[in-house]
């Protein structure tokens, strides 16, 4: 028998439990972290392991039966059906430098998908709730996205890293070439905010990050009526802890961004080092095949990036 969950009140302890960690790390700021680094651009302090120490022992009494899936701790790399998962200091970089916009991250994930979550950043005194079914909560008002809206009128959020890697990049740069303008934020939970405050169209994670930095995010979007999938387009899958994201204000977006991934790698039918005409047949090949609706977009990204040059 499946069991019915309440998905409000698990989003609301789950948002006690960010907001009490995130007093903890305020008070930490400016004090000595011990910064160290776990790899070449990611580092790890005593407020993220602080925030971990009492984030943990909050949830394994409230939640005992629930397994925890937690950024500072090991983790395996197939993940159970139901869990927690946790980012508790979500852009430790720039929370080193001083830049307001990290957070904390907190998902319920039952059954394989997410169904209750908080987006907490204390720095901007700022909390998002969301559960399934019942919408996207940000300061006490409802998250409504706007389904009007254009690539090409609005900003793109990226994430970069050393992960990502050569197509990836040309696929981002056709972005960039279609938008307005872009930001790079370095911080997950910072840029799901922007997004869901109407601060930007697009959100593009391809490479280097893990369930606790997507799931509360992509069920808040997606609640809010925006759309989210994997950089590829399809469907996030919430067993595996690694995995990427494209989270857009509205269909429309999202359809318009993943059809933009036309590099070499993807447009023949074998990986090479296609010359110019090369491409450019392969290109035709493909375009030859999409749907009207698809085609007009390209041709208006197309015609957004000779604008630009």
């Amino acid at each position: 028998m499946r069991r019915n969950r309440d998905l409000p009140g698990i989003a609301e302890t789950l948002r006690g439990f960010a907001c009490d960690a995130g007093e903890l790390l305020l008070d930490m700021r400016g004090g000595p972290l011990d910064v160290r680094k776990k790899a070449p651009a990611d580092l790890v302090t005593a407020a993220d392991e602080e925030s971990h120490r009492v984030l943990s022992g909050k949830l394994a009494a409230a939640f005992p039966s629930i397994p925890l899936v937690m950024e500072e701790q090991d983790n395996d790399a197939v993940l159970p059906e139901t869990y927690i998962a946790v980012d508790e200091l979500d852009g430790t970089n720039i929370f080193v430098h001083g830049c307001p916009e990290w957070g904390l991250s907190l998902a319920f994930v039952d059954r394989g998908e997410p169904v209750a979550g908080v987006l907490h950043q204390p720095a901007l005194g700022s909390t998002l709730t969301a559960w399934r079914g019942g919408g996207t909560w940000l300061d006490g008002r409802r998250v409504v996205l706007d389904q009007g809206q254009r690539l090409s009128d609005g900003i793109a959020l990226f994430e970069l890293n050393a992960h990502l890697r050569t197509n990836e990049f040309a696929w981002m740069a056709e972005i960039v070439a279609a938008s307005l303008a872009n930001r790079a934020l370095a911080t997950a939970v910072g840029s799901a905010v922007a997004l869901l405050r109407g601060h930007a169209a697009l959100y593009v994670n391809c490479r280097g990050g893990k369930v606790w930095d997507f799931a509360a995010a992509a069920l808040a979007v997606t609640e809010a009526g925006g759309c989210v999938v994997q950089p590829d387009g399809t469907g996030m899958k919430w067993d595996r802890l690694h995995t990427g994201v494209l989270m857009a204000e509205n269909r429309e977006i999202m359809e318009f961004a993943t059809a933009l991934e036309a590099t070499p790698d993807d447009l023949l039918d074998e990986p090479a080092d296609p010359d110019e005409k090369a491409v450019r047949e392969a290109f035709f090949r493909k375009f030859g095949k999409l749907d009207p609706d698809d085609k007009k977009r390209v041709e208006d990204m197309i015609e957004a990036w000779d604008k630009k040059r």
